[in-house]
């Protein structure tokens, strides 16, 4: 097959084809080109939009695309968080940039009002080694925006606890709460419930925040019940 002569002789037989019915236009490529006329590469990606926390849900395997015992998923799967390699560098971690829990996986979405802790994150999850690429140990919800299948969530009483499951698999008390915990195949899922300390220098510890649900927590389903209240524990970063 012939090509099409690029000089003037070609250019006068286009225009001749052309009077025939057909358009010059219709012969022309207008597909956008860059000066080398190479195609324009495709625009990038757009990041993938953050879900509100209202739409995530806590079980015992995890919350929403965190799994327990699994790796973070990418930024496209999980835009719920985002990861800052020197969050717990410092003097009071002794942390340094690239040690194992020098960083931390941190939410994306704004802070929430937590029943008993004010205002912060609405969740907060540590990896097994302490690293990027490590598999998840533990998620901790202070969010009452987070919810359970069932329902249940952070500020909650504990009546209405014990009504919406039927059992538990196991139930711990500890020195200013009672932990309640549900068992899934990897994960299981603990409600730590506030209650009156029997000790009198805690007398009020909790305020109106007795006898409620202070928080939840995924943890490997061969963890304890334990409690974190009054401890250094339920943050990012290892003390």
């Amino acid at each position: 097959m012939s090509s099409i002569a690029r000089g003037p002789v070609g250019l006068v037989a286009i225009v001749i084809l052309c009077l025939s019915g057909c358009s010059l236009l219709e012969r022309i490529d207008t597909s956008p080109l860059d000066p080398g006329g190479v195609h324009s590469p495709a625009s990038p990606t757009a990041p993938a939009p953050i879900p509100p926390v209202t739409s995530l849900t806590v079980t015992p395997e995890g919350l929403g695309p965190l799994a327990i015992g699994s790796p973070v998923p990418p930024p496209s799967a999980a835009p719920i968080v985002s990861w800052d390699a020197t969050y717990c560098v410092g003097d009071a971690t002794g942390a340094v940039e690239g040690d194992p829990f020098s960083g931390a996986w941190l939410p994306t979405g704004p802070d929430a009002m937590s029943p008993a802790l004010g205002e912060r994150p609405p969740f907060y999850l540590l990896t097994a080694d302490g690293l990027r690429d490590g598999p998840v140990r533990e998620i901790n919800v202070w969010s009452p925006d987070i919810r359970t299948i069932e329902g249940i969530r952070a500020g909650d009483s504990r009546e209405q606890l014990t009504a919406t499951y039927a059992r538990f698999d196991e139930i711990a008390e500890g020195v200013l709460s009672d932990v309640f915990a549900l068992d899934g195949v990897n994960g299981r899922l603990l409600f730590e419930v506030a209650r009156e300390s029997e000790h009198p220098e805690l007398a009020g510890y909790w305020g109106s925040a007795v006898d409620t649900v202070v928080w939840m927590r995924v943890v490997s389903v061969d963890s304890p019940a334990s409690a974190i209240a009054a401890s250094d524990a339920g943050g990012p970063c290892v003390l």
